[in-house]
């Protein structure tokens, strides 16, 4: 068995005769990692980013799964997400014993998971996974980061956590996103998230229409309305012009130049009951190429500072906060109320695809004044 079969129940297309393996280690050199199994599969979380393993029974597993299902450990604000949930291979029945990892650097804890099993501490080589192979592991594609050999010689999945909490990466999260757009006398058209450079929305320009600036010169593309997120398709060419095939449509695709807009990495916290709302606003801001913790809790707020470039707080939701926003986060208010709000550096109308993306685009690394 190759050492990719072994991954084989993360997706039955792995299964296939002949699948080559991981490329060869880079070096001898071995890692800190701890190992646990889910769904009958091996995974492993590099040592240097956990902060703590806090060993649970079966009642205080539980309770945890349930604020895990909100995305916040308690009053904390912390983000919390169950992996086993997270990776598609969550059981109904509880396990007899799990953990909780603590994540975070200088001992600063800044994220957690919980894992249904108990952790064991070992160390790994680690294996880069072929490019071609990462599709295959869906839903979960985006959490694998390579291939960890064991000393025993067993084979786990080495989980690269990407929930705001480990640093900035180059690459975006969703470079293929696109939004769904309309032109006057157009059907409806594709642009991608990756080339927008700006959105000047209606009441700052005549007209009352959007305009689109897109590509590195920010081609002016004026458009009637910003219809939403399109779903996960593929680019497809028919000679000169290419088309956005997703969820049984296809959209011309608007990419004047081609060229990606360039723009910063940030961490942004939301704020937001859980629900349709949150899984759109997450959907976007992922798609927009930013890291993106949830939490589900008014404090929050208070307790992101130093954590997050940017926190989208839901006033509507939770009233107006008392304690004071962290001055080290762009804080915007997601809320229908007119007007400027006390301690908010601007607002979000609820369900405003285009004004959520456009503040979007100019998110990036802050630091402390």
């Amino acid at each position: 068995m190759s050492p990719i079969e072994s991954l084989a129940p993360l997706a039955s297309s792995a299964r296939a005769a002949g699948a080559p393996g991981p490329l060869p280690a880079r070096g001898d050199a071995t890692v800190g990692v701890l190992v646990f199994r889910l769904g009958g599969m091996r995974f492993a979380l590099p040592s240097s980013r956990i902060v703590n393993v806090m060993p649970l029974g079966r009642a205080r597993f539980e309770q945890l799964a349930r604020m895990a299902g909100k995305g916040t450990l308690g009053t904390s604000g912390l983000p919390l997400i169950r992996l086993s949930t997270r990776l598609g291979l969550a059981e109904a029945k509880s396990p007899e014993c799990g953990a909780l990892v603590l994540f975070g650097s200088e001992g600063k804890v800044r994220a957690t998971a919980l894992i249904d099993d108990e952790p064991v501490d070992s160390r790994a080589e680690i294996q880069l996974m072929p490019e071609d192979w990462r599709s295959r592991f869906a839903p979960c594609a985006d959490l694998i980061g390579g291939v960890a050999r064991l000393p025993d010689g067993r084979q786990a999945a080495m989980l690269d956590m990407t929930i705001g909490v480990f640093g900035r990466k180059a690459a975006p999260a969703a470079p293929e996103a696109h939004l769904v757009v309309r032109r006057a006398g157009h059907g409806p058209e594709a642009v991608s998230v990756a080339s927008l450079k700006a959105i000047r929305c209606p009441g700052e320009i005549a007209g009352r229409s959007y305009l689109l600036r897109l590509g590195r010169d920010g081609t002016p593309v004026p458009v009637e309305a910003i219809l939403g997120l399109a779903p996960e398709g593929r680019v497809e060419s028919a000679g000169p012009a290419r088309r956005l095939v997703a969820d049984g449509h296809s959209y011309p695709l608007l990419e004047p130049g081609r060229a990606p807009a360039e723009r910063g990495v940030a961490r942004v916290l939301l704020v937001m009951r859980d629900g349709p709302a949150r899984t759109q606003a997450q959907a976007l801001v992922r798609a927009l190429g930013h890291h993106v913790s949830l939490a589900d809790h008014a404090r929050a707020l208070e307790l992101a500072a130093g954590r997050f470039d940017v926190v989208i707080y839901d006033v509507d939701a939770y009233g107006v906060p008392t304690g004071a926003a962290p001055s080290t986060a762009v804080c915007l208010a997601l809320t229908g109320r007119p007007g400027r709000l006390e301690g908010f550096d601007g607002h979000l109308p609820p369900g405003d695809t285009a004004r959520l993306v456009a503040a979007g685009l100019g998110w990036g690394p802050r630091t402390a004044s």
